[in-house]
């Protein structure tokens, strides 16, 4: 399954962002949540991607993919709302956006991820294929895409604003 590469891929971002991360600041609460989210959807894509091959052999296809599709299910639905924090009360706490606008754009992206994840895995679990369950897997792997951009922007904007050294 090509999900599992892609996967790899992200879990591979965790390391660069701490490699480009200067080694002499302190670890800030929202960087080891950026981390930690990056690494736990590659984690959680990767083995819901290979789990399917066993169960499917055990279960069949049918219920292999359907059995996936509920358990993955609950796991996005766990990490976006609880471990992520992308639900809109807690969005806030996650950084000061400024004005309403300023956070409804900031979470906008996160949220429709997180709602097309969660409606791919369901219609896979009603419907099981293995097209609909690859495409609930790769858009499960939008969401730390977006918090590695957000890294990338940070890192970009941290060192716009650095004094220069003499």
């Amino acid at each position: 399954m090509a999900s599992t590469g892609i996967s790899m891929s992200f879990i591979g971002f965790a390391a660069l962002f701490m490699a480009l991360r200067r080694h002499d600041a302190e670890w800030q609460a929202y960087e080891v949540g950026q981390v930690n989210c990056i690494v736990l959807y590659g984690l959680v894509t990767l083995f819901g991607g290979l789990l399917v091959i066993p169960i499917s052999s055990l279960a069949g296809q049918v219920a292999g993919f359907r059995v996936v599709s509920v358990a993955l299910l609950a796991i996005a639905f766990y990490m976006h709302q609880v471990r992520v924090g992308t639900s809109w009360l807690r969005w806030s706490r996650i950084q000061n956006f400024g004005s309403r606008r300023a956070q409804v754009t900031s979470i906008a992206p996160f949220a429709c991820v997180a709602v097309a994840d969660q409606v791919l895995l369901l219609v896979s679990a009603i419907t099981p294929n293995q097209e609909l369950f690859e495409l609930g897997l790769i858009m499960m792997l939008a969401t730390p895409a977006l918090v590695f951009r957000l890294v990338v922007c940070e890192l970009m904007s941290s060192v716009s604003h650095r004094p220069e050294q003499p």
